[in-house]
């Protein structure tokens, strides 16, 4: 069948010059101009779209599915304790786990992985540079000891890139390339959610671009840099802007390393953790807005999504409502399907056009 066959001939073909007619009669006067929207300086957004306005120059890395990875904090001072909250998250269905190892010391380390079949889960291992140089060398030797390989697996070593610690930050990636290759090493954070999405984004890519510069000087390889860099973000209320804010972000990245002459350029590796949990705020409120906060980040195209506990604000969080941030994961998912979708967003002209719009206000900010 042809796709140019009209199925419906009954309805006449509306055209945008139609549609606007119609929609400057209904307004009965009143300016269109006082419709529009404006999320960011410089940026208008319109009350509809059209075809002819999808931007020409989108094209975002293609994939082959919507895949995240569940993850889940595990902010536990005694090892036994994180290690039967670790076991107990797995069973429920997280698949990357968000751990602190500054004070984990070689023995420490096996409790609290003990059970755990580190080659199906992604680890993002959380510390200062010399813990975390630590930790690779004593995370190695316990698998040596489980006769398990470590080469592929895969998860994060979270070396937060801060110019004044470019020394310890190299050694330390040395340590995890040494003993896991195929782990990231190197987040790109941004933990301020501005009003202004420019703003916000700039920030991060500039500060991408720095440790792409500075990393190199100290001797370690461009490629290598970008295979194991990702991005760090926190997500903000905003529905339609973050979406937009995420996918922006993947066509810089994109424009970043041809700039570097970086030889196979990477899809943008974005991990999202939030919070919707506030002081005083009901905790219902808080789950509700912790679902529409995931979902900006899931069909923006976020790899791994941790959301907190509702409570988090208070205390570390119950059963209860641990149980209920997975789920929200397990539900976007087995219900609502984001994952099977390359890209939920894709024909979406007013997404589009907001995506594009923001990607090109950071890059003239560069």
């Amino acid at each position: 069948m042809s796709d140019s066959k009209n199925l419906f001939p009954e309805f006449p073909e509306l055209t945008k010059e139609k549609s606007l007619d119609k929609l400057h009669a209904d307004l009965r006067g009143k300016a269109f101009e006082t419709l529009r929207w404006h999320p960011a300086e410089n940026i208008s957004s319109d009350p509809v779209y059209f075809k002819e306005d999808l931007p020409k120059n989108i094209a975002l890395p293609s994939r082959e599915s919507n895949n995240w990875w569940i993850g889940e904090s595990f902010p536990y001072a005694d090892p036994a304790q994180m290690n039967k909250s670790l076991l107990k998250s797995l069973l429920h269905g997280v698949e990357s786990p968000s751990i602190v190892v500054d004070e984990l010391d070689k023995e420490q380390v096996s409790i609290v992985f003990n059970g755990v079949e580190t080659a199906y889960i992604q680890p993002f291992l959380y510390g200062q540079p010399t813990a975390l140089a630590r930790f690779a060398k004593d995370f190695q030797q316990y698998h040596l000891t489980q006769n398990k390989d470590t080469s592929n697996l895969q998860g994060a070593f979270c070396f937060s890139y801060h110019k004044n610690q470019l020394a310890p930050i190299r050694n330390g990636i040395h340590k995890v390339r040494a003993n896991f290759p195929s782990y990231q090493f190197l987040q790109i954070e941004n933990d301020d959610v501005e009003n202004d999405p420019v703003k916000s984004l700039s920030g991060l890519v500039k500060k991408a671009i720095s440790a792409l510069e500075n990393l190199q000087e100290e001797g370690l390889d461009i490629n290598t840099l970008s295979k194991g860099l990702f991005f760090s973000l926190k997500i903000g209320k905003a529905y339609f802007v973050e979406i937009a804010r995420l996918r922006a972000l993947q066509l810089l990245w994109g424009n970043i390393q041809q700039s570097f002459g970086i030889e196979q350029a990477q899809k943008a590796v974005i991990s999202v953790q939030f919070t919707s949990a506030s002081q005083g705020a009901d905790m219902y409120d808080n789950m509700i807005s912790a679902t529409t906060q995931a979902m900006s980040a899931v069909i923006g195209g976020c790899q791994r999504l941790t959301i907190s506990p509702a409570d988090a604000a208070t205390e570390k969080g119950t059963d209860f409502t641990r149980r209920i941030a997975r789920n929200v994961q397990h539900m976007l998912k087995m219900e609502s399907f984001l994952d099977r979708v390359a890209d939920p967003a894709a024909g979406s002209y007013f997404l589009d056009r907001l995506t594009v719009e923001l990607a090109e206000q950071v890059w003239g900010e560069l």
